[in-house]
């Protein structure tokens, strides 16, 4: 019989294929999105795929997909299916967790500006 077990180290997801097939796949501790490193959901329900193109004269949408180059292979990227504009995923992340990062700190200089003022 077949069966399906997860590529991440560590991680001993294990699961019979028919199983699979005859199942909608849901959410085991240990195992996360192969893009963006979140526990809530698997690479196909990511929320960066279909995100709006970051080229200021581009409409279109980035689709989500893993490399398949020998030197980057398996490594997350989004490429824009009108411009063709391409982000390695790891970038986006950077990006996108130092503006979270900065909004922390605006929030927590206005609690503190707040508390001084009082």
């Amino acid at each position: 019989m077949r069966f399906m077990t997860c590529e991440r180290i560590g991680c001993n997801y294990f699961q019979w294929f028919d199983d699979a097939l005859n199942s909608i796949r849901s959410w085991t501790p240990g195992c996360e999105c192969f893009s963006c490193g979140t526990a809530d959901h698997w690479i196909d329900a990511c929320p960066w795929n279909n995100t709006p193109c970051s080229s200021k004269s581009c409409d279109g949408k980035k689709k989500l997909s893993l490399s398949t180059t020998e030197h980057n292979y398996r490594i997350p990227y989004l490429k824009c299916l009108e411009c063709n504009n391409f982000e390695w995923m790891s970038d986006v992340l950077v990006v996108s967790r130092g503006k979270e990062l900065e909004a922390s700190l605006d929030e927590l200089c206005k609690a503190v500006k707040t508390k001084v003022h009082l």
